[in-house]
């Protein structure tokens, strides 16, 4: 299984992330600046970035109550956000067709961006 992400820091080394989103490890990626980082899209590509301030990622799922797979954790969507400069571009990712299916451009001081947790940026190399 291809792990989620592989993040690549200024001084050479890697860090390679879980293989499925009940474990991402995301929160372990070391607080060093990040010059590439690779994530995993459900086609088994992987999307590519680089020259950024910082990045952010999350999930969004649906919980089945009622049905076949009651209790069941369901993953719609996983959204990156990039930021360069004083501009967030988030990537909204269909798990279940491989698509960006989305996206968006917001400001770095927006209601949405600032209400995320904090814990969850990493920093990029282009500070």
């Amino acid at each position: 299984m291809k792990p989620l992400f592989i993040v690549s820091f200024t001084d050479g080394t890697e860090f390679t992330g879980g293989c499925d989103f009940m474990n991402t490890k995301w929160k372990q990626i070391p607080d060093r600046p990040i010059v590439k980082i690779s994530y995993l899209l459900p086609n088994g590509k992987y999307l590519k970035l680089s020259n950024f301030k910082r990045i952010y990622q999350y999930i969004e799922g649906t919980n089945d109550l009622n049905g076949k797979n009651a209790g069941k954790f369901n993953i719609e969507f996983s959204y990156l956000l990039v930021q360069k400069g004083d501009t967030i571009r988030q990537y909204k990712i269909y798990r279940k067709t491989g698509y960006i299916d989305d996206v968006t451009y917001y400001n770095v001081n927006n209601d949405y961006i600032l209400k995320l947790n904090p814990d969850y940026w990493r920093k990029g190399n282009n500070v």
